[in-house]
């Protein structure tokens, strides 16, 4: 076994904690409580605790629809380079042709950083309540990425695999076309 694992890490996927949670437990015996409480026998009452058991077991298995969170880097980070592409596009690999929650918020987070590195900040980020300013600074960002990038970016979807590509050769095309980078050349 290796120390990843024994810490509960990817190979691990942390199945002692698993039987070490108390809500599993505590369901099934509220559940051997209830049914014996309802005049249920007492090894029916057993059966039903252990089928609560095994159920609680069984969702965390399945890990309830968490999202696993984003890996932390263990290299440098190059902020702009086409590290940071690379690192985003690797990771992609979704359902039905989309890509996966964690990276469509991940492409925000670079969307954000590319956009403010060339003089278009989103203090109000890219959806919800913004004043005048943030308005003003979501339609130059909106205008300078293009409508199938910008409408990639939106939080309340997840985009397809071609919207993702889509808006990275827009964020390629904007940081490339920066003053800062042509000074950096």
């Amino acid at each position: 076994m290796t120390q990843e694992a024994a810490r509960g890490g990817p190979a691990g996927r942390g199945r002692g904690r698993r039987l070490a949670d108390w809500r599993v437990w505590a369901g099934a015996v509220t559940g051997a409580v209830l049914a014996g409480v309802v005049g249920v026998s007492v090894p029916d009452a057993f059966a039903v605790g252990g089928a609560v058991a095994v159920l609680g077991l069984a969702v965390q298995w399945l890990d309830g629809g968490r999202d696993e969170p984003w890996p932390d880097s263990t290299r440098r980070i190059h902020d702009g380079r086409r590290v940071e592409v690379s690192d985003l596009t690797w990771s992609l690999a979704g359902r039905d042709g989309r890509v996966s929650g964690p990276a469509a918020r991940h492409l925000r987070e670079v969307a954000a950083a590319r956009l403010a590195r060339v003089g278009l900040p989103l203090s109000a980020g890219f959806d919800g309540p913004a004043d005048a300013v943030g308005l003003a600074q979501r339609c130059a960002a909106r205008d300078a990425l293009g409508d199938r990038a910008w409408t990639a970016l939106m939080p309340d979807r997840t985009p397809s695999l071609a919207d993702v590509a889509a808006c990275v050769q827009a964020l390629e095309a904007l940081t490339d076309r920066s003053p800062t980078s042509q000074e950096q050349r």
